[in-house]
């Protein structure tokens, strides 16, 4: 920000540093303006016109100070001087070791990613966060190669289905069906249970505080856990007393 500010006032590119910085205003306005729910990053992209501007500011800020400086005995010109170096050094570096931070655990140990509290909610707590999707269509691909499987699934278009869907693209699907039946679970839709009568095995797939079906956990063959003890994936096996399920 502080370069950024710098950049406005740069003698050198104040016009270009005004197009960039208004630019980003501009892409955000609209956003902040009708959003109704906004995330950090729904504005990221605003982020190159800032940057850009900063490394203006903090070049007019370099050359300024640096350019031919005068050293000869004038010790307040060198006390400006180091003052303006040791803060420009001193910004880079807390840049470069919080991105270096960012990207080291964001490939490494995805879990302790340090987002802003609003994008922990979406990445890393709850059903967008895919914890537990691959597995759960491994463990599907599994239950298909021994026969046919019906799987109803927490959620409608655009979420946890689609979410299992994704990975099912371009296979063969004929000992597989799969269903959104919408949340929170309480049971299966009595639609559901007439396409998933001929199916040998039937599956659920639900986020752990969207599941308001009474299942012994006997019949809970798989549960994966996100981060922070937010809620798990879990995948039941509802083949046993499956009619006991069903809402008429």
């Amino acid at each position: 920000m502080i370069f950024l500010i710098a950049g406005l006032f740069s003698k050198k590119h104040k016009l270009t540093a005004h197009v960039l910085f208004w630019s980003g205003i501009f892409f955000i306005l609209p956003i902040a303006l009708m959003g109704k729910a906004v995330y950090p990053r729904y504005l990221f992209p605003a982020s190159l016109f800032f940057t850009l501007s900063a490394m203006m500011g903090l070049e007019s800020i370099v050359l300024g100070v640096f350019e031919n400086p005068k050293l000869d005995g004038n010790y307040d010109k060198l006390w400006k001087t180091s003052l303006v170096g040791v803060s420009v050094a001193l910004l880079i570096s807390n840049s470069i070791a919080t991105s270096v931070n960012y990207i080291q655990l964001s490939m490494l140990d995805s879990n302790n990613t340090p987002f802003v509290s609003s994008d922990i909610t979406q990445y890393l707590t709850e059903w967008s966060s895919g914890h537990g999707v691959k597995e759960t269509v491994a463990l599907i691909r599994k239950q298909e190669e021994i026969g046919t499987v019906a799987v109803a699934t927490e959620g409608t278009f655009g979420t946890l289905p689609d979410g299992l869907l994704m990975y099912f693209h371009r296979t063969n699907v004929d000992n597989l069906y799969l269903e959104g039946v919408g949340y929170p679970i309480s049971g299966v839709p009595k639609s559901f249970a007439d396409r998933a009568d001929n199916y040998e095995k039937k599956l659920l797939v639900v986020n752990s505080h969207r599941m308001n079906l009474q299942i012994d956990r006997k019949y809970l063959v798989a549960e994966y856990c996100r981060p922070s003890h937010a809620p798990c994936l879990q995948v039941w096996n509802i083949t046993d007393n499956f009619q006991d399920y069903v809402n008429d």
